[in-house]
């Protein structure tokens, strides 16, 4: 046993390699059933694993599996001769050798001789070299000897550096099914649904002729609704392909139709339910806007109103302060819609505002729209069917019970209804709408 690793010891020109003693050291024939392995060395029938690392390399990381699909003879062709040598080398020598050149076929290899604890090694060996560039690979080849071990491991970690994995080559390479599996995942690490978006229409563009017929089906798992409108248009006009730029204007006409007509349409629970909700894993922000405050050991009876705005990050759980509302205030409502966070009405020093602010978290700027019909705070504010609503709230000196509507696109409130009852102070929300 140590004489075979003696011989060895000079051997640097495999710098990636694990060496493994089998002490007993016999592969079974495919046919037969596997000898029982364990960690126990020098004994009859154990194994000894030893990893064997270079001086000169002893603190030099492994250089990354770059392409680990790509080797010497295909992989489901591996020829009985193949076997035959690789049993002949763990009988004569007693060793296996793991590294980036023959990882692949060793592990096909070992399954199909059911070694179990081989397999184990090759799969954490595989693991251990995992980065973005080569993690396709490692799932394309996890999928294709369903290695299920490796398959969850490969796709956890494509979801958690989706932006990094959808960047490279590899990328471009995933049959329209398993691209369509991983843009259908609620584990996808990302800034918004824009960079979803970005990554199927990258994956089209590269063979757009052959590619272009699944354009329906490629950009289902999109959440339309949490695309920026005016950046979603801005992009499809910028695509020179006539056709390509028909097919994304018709996917966004027909979107457009099922939020504005949703008592008419029976895909709008459905649009609620798997569309328009963000998905687990995205990055998100919860923003603090306006209120009151009193000096420390101060009376109530002395606060003021504030403009200040917070925003948290759910990715670095920490609060930040962006940029502050034009009109300080308390009391108001605020609604976000089409990615843009509104403030509405409010009251400072007695007096009641009309005015609406609306927060773009791209420019990180607030800006003034139009104003509600009657100045209100306390009032109750909810998206719904791609408006917000401003219900009651004190409306002058009174309780109010009118409700307004506002458009983004026409930018324009208008008053829609009453309540049954005035009131101040309420909560409100929607219930399948928008």
């Amino acid at each position: 046993m140590e004489r075979a690793f003696a011989e060895r010891k000079g051997r640097d020109d495999q710098p990636h390699r694990q060496e493994f003693a089998l002490a007993a050291g016999r592969f079974a024939d495919a046919s037969s059933e596997a000898p029982a392995l364990s960690r126990r060395s020098a004994t009859p029938g154990g194994v000894a694993a030893r990893e064997r690392k270079s001086t000169a390399q002893a603190q030099t990381r492994p250089r990354p599996l770059r392409h680990p699909r790509r080797f010497p003879r295909p992989l489901l062709r591996l020829r009985a001769q193949r076997l035959s040598r690789l049993r002949r080398e763990g009988e004569a020598a007693g060793i296996v050798d793991i590294g980036v050149n023959n990882v692949q076929e060793l592990l096909v290899a070992a399954d199909m001789l059911q070694l179990t604890e081989v397999v184990n090694l090759c799969c954490a060996f595989l693991k251990g070299q995992i980065d973005p560039l080569n993690c396709i690979g490692i799932f394309q080849f996890s999928e294709q000897i369903a290695c299920h071990d490796l398959l969850e491991f490969t796709e956890n970690y494509i979801h958690v550096h989706f932006l990094e994995v959808q960047s490279g080559e590899e990328f471009l390479a995933l049959t329209k099914d398993q691209l369509i599996k991983i843009l259908r995942s609620e584990e996808l690490s990302i800034e918004d649904e824009y960079q979803v978006f970005l990554a199927a229409m990258q994956w089209l563009l590269k063979d757009l002729g052959k590619r272009k017929k699944y354009v329906v089906e490629v950009l289902d798992p999109i959440r339309f609704p949490l695309l920026p409108p005016q950046r979603l248009l801005k992009y499809i006009e910028g695509v020179s392909d006539f056709n390509l730029r028909v097919a994304l204007q018709t996917l966004l006409k027909e979107y457009c139709e099922v939020c504005k007509s949703p008592k008419e349409n029976k895909f709008c629970s459905f649009l609620q339910t798997s569309k328009v909700r963000p998905r687990k894993k995205a990055r998100k922000y919860l923003y603090a806007v306006g209120g009151y405050t009193r000096l420390q050991g101060g009376r109530w009876s002395d606060s003021r109103a504030l403009s200040c705005v917070e925003r948290f990050d759910t990715f670095s759980q920490y609060w930040t302060t962006v940029s502050s509302l034009h009109q300080a205030r308390c009391g108001l409502g605020v609604a976000v819609l089409g990615g843009m966070v509104y403030a509405i009405g409010g009251e400072k020093d007695s007096m009641i505002f009309d005015c609406t602010e609306c927060y773009d978290p791209v420019t990180k700027q607030w800006t003034t729209v139009a104003s509600m019909n009657h100045p209100r705070c306390g009032l109750g504010v909810c998206v719904c069917y791609g408006a917000i609503y401003a219900l009651g709230g004190w409306v002058g000196a009174e309780i109010g019970n009118t409700i307004e509507r506002f458009d983004p696109d026409e930018n324009k409130w208008e008053v829609v209804g009453n309540m049954a009852m005035s009131r101040y102070y309420f909560g409100c929300c929607e219930m399948q709408g928008d």
